[in-house]
């Protein structure tokens, strides 16, 4: 999200050789990162293996190797979409997608195993990495390299991480009381609801995450005409989904899981409403970031604190607590849209 703010503004003022550094340091930093944390963390690999259930410490091993490549993946990608390269971005998804099938299910079918399952993901995002990589350096060639920006990053860094805790703890936080408090079975009706609805929230905020800061970057000097952009492809796109699991809940629990989960209908209208304005919420925040807006941060976290309250007070029924998260979502995404629209309203004089 860091790599995202600032490579975005970079390239909308211009500042490709800014960019062309912060790729580089992110990387550099990434790779220091993880080379230190695999020598620290390769003898307790067995205890790790142990405490998971993991047949043997190999698996953790490739694991570990998954997530350091996703990391690097992370911000070559990030790269791509704030320069607005959205082609070779989508390419290396379809391109990520079709090796880890045509890798992947050869390597299943010699050997039905974890690891095999893993290797083809690992080998398909490393390849997708070496290519984003190599042709971003290539087209950087020759650029002046610039002093770090390191007190930016750090001006960042916190509010980022701010917002990223405050979007896990929305997504989990009636999952983990609902799993503590009732019994299996109506649990794992609140569980099949929340997996349709949170399998379509990254589905479809992923374009819009995609697009928001280099529209916002590219559009500094309009913040508002970016805004009501992307708010208009978040209806586009949100408002049939919505509409749909509002109308038909019958139709799709059954479609996906079967009658048995029948239990779990009634929750999918609030639910798929709450995972709606937690992602509009998320967006907002970001363009408020963006802005160098901080103060929704209270609006938000006072926002969650009152959701858990009410939940805790919604403890006797799984429909209620369902609706008591989709109003605070509700509101809080309410709250962060019309602090960003009145925001965006005047230029950011900072860069």
């Amino acid at each position: 999200l860091v790599t995202a703010q600032l490579a975005s503004r970079y390239a909308a003022a211009g500042n490709i050789e800014w960019v062309a550094t912060l790729y580089r340091a992110m990387q550099r930093r990434l790779g220091v990162a993880i080379f230190v944390a695999a020598v620290l963390l390769a003898p307790l690999a067995s205890s790790v293996a142990a405490v998971f259930r993991f047949s043997s410490w190999n698996i953790v091993a490739i694991a570990g190797s998954m997530v350091a490549i996703l990391l690097l993946l992370a911000v070559a990608r990030t790269t791509l979409r704030s320069l607005q390269r959205f082609t070779a971005y989508t390419r290396g998804l379809v391109g990520e997608s079709m090796l880890r099938l045509g890798v992947g299910i050869p390597l299943i079918w010699l050997a039905p195993t974890a690891p095999s399952a893993l290797a083809g993901y690992i080998l398909a995002s490393a390849a997708v990495l070496i290519i984003h990589d190599r042709m971003l350096r290539r087209s950087w060639r020759g650029l002046s390299r610039v002093p770090r920006h390191s007190a930016s990053w750090l001006d960042l860094a916190g509010p980022s991480w701010a917002l990223l805790i405050a979007y896990a703890v929305a997504q989990n936080l009636d999952m983990l009381f609902v799993k503590a408090i009732f019994g299996r079975a109506e649990a794992g009706m609140y569980a099949a609801a929340v997996t349709v609805v949170r399998g379509l929230m990254v589905v479809l905020t992923m374009p819009l995450d995609a697009l928001l800061l280099p529209r916002l970057g590219f559009l500094s000097t309009e913040p508002r005409r970016a805004a009501l952009h992307v708010a208009r492809l978040f209806i586009l796109l949100w408002g049939p989904v919505v509409a749909i699991l509002v109308a038909f809940p019958r139709l799709v629990v059954e479609t996906v899981f079967g009658p048995d989960f029948s239990s779990a209908i009634p929750l999918l209208p609030w639910l798929a409403m709450a995972a709606m304005s937690l992602s509009c919420s998320y967006l907002a925040g970001q363009g408020l970031l963006f802005l160098h807006k901080r103060s929704f941060f209270f609006l938000l976290y006072a926002g969650l604190a009152l959701e858990l309250g009410l939940i805790i007070q919604a403890a006797g029924d799984v429909q209620a607590i369902a609706r008591v998260v989709a109003i605070a979502h509700a509101s809080i995404a309410g709250g962060m849209l019309f602090l960003w629209l009145r925001a965006s309203r005047q230029p950011s004089r900072r860069p």
